[in-house]
């Protein structure tokens, strides 16, 4: 049997589309992403005003929600909502996007956004959503796929062929069997195509002889998912879903900053802030930082964050270089301090009130520090 995904309308087709017809949603998993759903809730809202948006998080990381986080997401109404624990095991945290895309919702349209992404500005929702199909963006390079043959054995575990479809990847340029980015990913939400993204990724990851499964299950199993539910791809220009990711250590590669100034990206996957410093895309989230937290810039925002992540990883690195070497008495006592103060930063990750005591109280202009 020969099951394939269609390719629908050029995505610049206009399909209007109400702001009140979907739901943006993202996940949240304390202590990590809870900067980045700051910066994406804000942009957000600041380009659409009246669409629902939902921040999921994982059930067991309830009593790691600080509740700033709770008292900054209701001030620009985005609601939190606790979603079941992902099933894959060993634990796969981008099985959490999974999990959400499957949670009930009552809007028309569903619209996945991995947690480091940020809306450029508004742009018409019919680009995202639309009925009997899936929009996806291809990724940049084949991370995972690179022999075409490997499709085969995917598509065979559920009665398919691969299909004849090509897709040109987001930043090689070369075609390649539909292979998608996972950041940003809209359906209808009363189509079987979540369920069917599950239940396809747990297959794909019990089937050991898949090399390399992870980290791209999510990815693997997505283009079969649409396929498996009777939905077409409806592919978007990479403005959708642009990756800002780039060597930032090569000067010479500069003209890859250029690329990103040219292009009139309408969200941004940028990966960590660093991406976005320099760009012409962050004054356009410093300024819904500045609407909508006490903070002036990103910069502001992950400055005492960053500090700490700093702190740690030299803490981590001084630590491993002793442990592997023949210490001197004094290097020894070192040795101890570094192992107390590693202990310690363990401990603020797992346990919530070490975690919670390091927070502030609020981000909202005017309220407590």
């Amino acid at each position: 049997m020969l099951l394939c995904i269609g390719f629908g309308p050029p995505s610049r087709t206009r399909h209007k589309l109400d702001q009140d017809d979907l739901s943006f949603f993202f996940v949240i998993d304390p202590p990590a992403l809870l900067i980045d759903g700051i910066v994406l809730a804000s942009t957000l809202r600041a380009s659409f005003e009246r669409a629902e948006i939902i921040a999921y998080c994982p059930e067991p990381r309830r009593a790691m929600l600080p509740p700033y986080v709770a008292e900054f997401m209701a001030s620009v109404g985005v609601s939190i909502r606790f979603m079941p624990r992902a099933p894959f095991q060993p634990h796969y945290k981008q099985g959490n996007k999974i999990v959400a895309a499957c949670q009930p919702r009552e809007t028309r349209h569903s619209i996945f956004l991995d947690t480091d992404t940020a809306i450029a500005r508004p742009f018409d929702l019919g680009l995202i959503a639309r009925d009997g199909q899936v929009s996806v963006v291809p990724e940049g390079a084949l991370t995972w796929g690179k022999k075409q043959a490997n499709w085969t054995p995917i598509y065979a575990m559920f009665g398919m062929e691969p299909p004849d479809e090509r897709v040109v990847l987001a930043r090689k340029a070369v075609k390649s069997l539909p292979y998608f980015n996972a950041g940003v990913v809209g359906f209808p939400t009363g189509s079987d195509f979540a369920r069917l993204w599950m239940d396809t990724a747990l297959a794909i990851d019990a089937n050991k002889a898949v090399q390399q499964r992870r980290p791209w299950l999510d990815q693997i199993a997505l283009p079969v998912a649409i396929a498996r539910a009777g939905l077409t791809a409806n592919v978007m220009d990479s403005a959708l879903n642009l990756s800002m990711k780039r060597d930032l250590d090569k000067p010479w590669k500069a003209a890859a900053g250029a690329r990103l100034d040219q292009t009139d990206a309408l969200i941004l996957h940028y990966h960590h802030p660093r991406y976005l410093k320099g760009t012409r895309y962050a004054g356009l989230v410093d300024a819904a930082l500045r609407r909508f937290t006490s903070f002036d810039s990103l910069a502001d925002l992950t400055r005492e964050p960053h500090a700490r992540e700093a702190r740690a990883r030299q803490v981590l690195r001084e630590f491993a270089r002793l442990k592997a070497t023949e210490r001197t008495p004094e290097e020894n006592a070192r040795f101890n301090e570094l192992r107390a103060q590693k202990d310690a930063i363990k401990a603020e990750d797992a346990n919530p009130a070490r975690f919670l005591a390091l927070q502030p109280a609020s981000i909202l202009r005017g309220g407590a520090n």
